[in-house]
Parts: structure tokens; sequence; C-alpha cells
């Protein structure tokens, strides 16, 4: 059997907007429980945030998290004291022994909201 490989590759950009890499510490609301979260990296569209799980914990959030489904994401922006409501449709999920690590899209942002994203990225540099 012989393959052969192509003579082109071509690049496709997934999201609009890089992602940046941070630490911005947050909540989401999941089947009544708040969680505590790290997002890791952030755009005007949609970040990636991890959750540290340990025991029973880990395996209740990973039966009752699903792909497409809505969270309010509380995020503590650094410049204020106010945590920002933002909802994210969950767009991945995955997972190790350590840590579960969801994709969200920033859904139905409001003006204040698309600021303090935008705000945060531009000081990022």
């Amino acid at each position: 059997m012989f393959l052969s490989f192509p003579k082109t590759v071509e690049e496709m950009k997934v999201r609009p907007d890089q992602r940046r890499s941070c630490a911005l510490p947050a909540m989401i609301m999941v089947s009544n429980d708040i969680v505590d979260i790290i997002i890791v990296d952030i755009s005007k569209d949609g970040c990636q945030c991890v959750i540290q799980i340990s025991g029973t914990r880990g395996e209740m959030l990973q039966k009752i998290m699903h792909v497409n489904s809505v969270v309010d994401l509380m995020v503590n922006f650094p410049e204020t004291k106010e945590r920002l409501k933002i909802a994210g449709r969950i767009r991945n999920i995955g997972s190790d022994a350590e840590k579960i690590s969801i994709g969200m899209q920033f859904e139905n942002l409001t003006p204040e909201a698309r600021t303090r994203i935008e705000g945060f990225i531009a000081k990022m540099g």
C-alpha cells in the first residue's frame, strides 16, 4: 500500500479573533451549584475555562455539563470589584484527572460586557 502526502496544506482559522492567555478568576452556575473556574484564555467572542477537580465532584460536573448548553459566567475583571455576568454557550469539554477544560462562546453580550472584555484584552498588550 502506498500513501501520498498532499501537495499543499491550507490553514483555516476557526476563530475570528486570536485568544489571549490570562488567569482570570470567575464562577459558573452548574445545576444550582456555583463552581469556581479560571479563564485561561479569552477573546472578544469566547474563552477557555479550567475547573480544578477532585473525587466525586469532578465526576458529577462531567455528567451534568453538556456541549451546546448555556451557562452564566460571572467574571472578576481586575480593574473593578464588580462581577460581570456573561452568558456563554459550551462549545467543547475536555478533562483529565485534575481538571475539566471548557471552551465557551459568548452569547448576547451587552455593550458593557463587550467594552469590559475588549478593554481587558487591550490592556494585555
